[in-house]
């Protein structure tokens, strides 16, 4: 029987393009909070979708209790900079609570593996809210590693690297900006994270 990966915030960019990647070797479900776009990414990915709230415990613990995922790739986030600044309240909710949510369910149920998805504006000197929501859901799951077997991973751009080659190529400027390569952060039983190069 293949291993269940479970992606919060499955609709989006990344969350489609991981599920397409993953779905010959896992059975991957995606979780999203809004229903047309569940239907339109499952179509796209041809994986299973559920209706999720990531800002809703008891909504994720519906989502786990019938999914039993072992693997969860944490996804979901308030993710424009503009928007979080100017909504503050949505962003933290989505950004720090959604993924307090996530990974307190997670221990709950015994998940093996949680990757938390975060980017460079959580890197000091942190300059806005969207930054800072992200820094705070990093140490939070790095918190948690130190007393569990969960695993933080931070993902920044991944597959960036060919959007920018594929923006050249067709004389567009690409607004992914400098740093594209992919690359993960682990936090290792209560020490700070660490640079892995892909």
């Amino acid at each position: 029987m293949r291993e269940t990966v479970l992606i919060t915030g499955g609709t989006g960019f990344l969350g489609r393009n991981l599920a397409v990647a993953l779905r010959e070797k896992y059975d991957v479900i995606l979780g999203a909070r809004n229903n047309k776009q569940n239907m339109m990414a499952g179509e796209v990915t041809h994986c299973r979708v559920m209706p999720m709230d990531v800002t809703n415990i008891e909504s994720v613990r519906d989502v786990f209790v019938e999914a039993q995922p072992g693997i969860i790739v944490h996804a979901a986030a308030t993710k424009f900079v503009d928007l979080a600044e100017k909504m503050p309240m949505e962003c933290v909710d989505v950004n720090v609570l959604g993924s307090q949510n996530i990974a307190r369910v997670a221990m709950e149920k015994g998940a093996k593996i949680v990757l938390g998805v975060s980017t460079d504006k959580a890197a000091p000197p942190i300059r806005n809210t969207y930054g800072l929501s992200k820094a705070l859901m990093e140490r939070m799951f790095c918190s948690l590693n130190s007393k569990t077997n969960t695993t933080f991973r931070m993902v920044n751009r991944l597959g960036a690297s060919h959007l920018e080659e594929d923006a050249r190529r067709d004389g567009r400027h690409s607004q992914h900006g400098a740093g594209n390569a992919p690359f993960l952060f682990r936090c290792r039983r209560g020490r700070q994270p660490c640079l892995h190069g892909n």
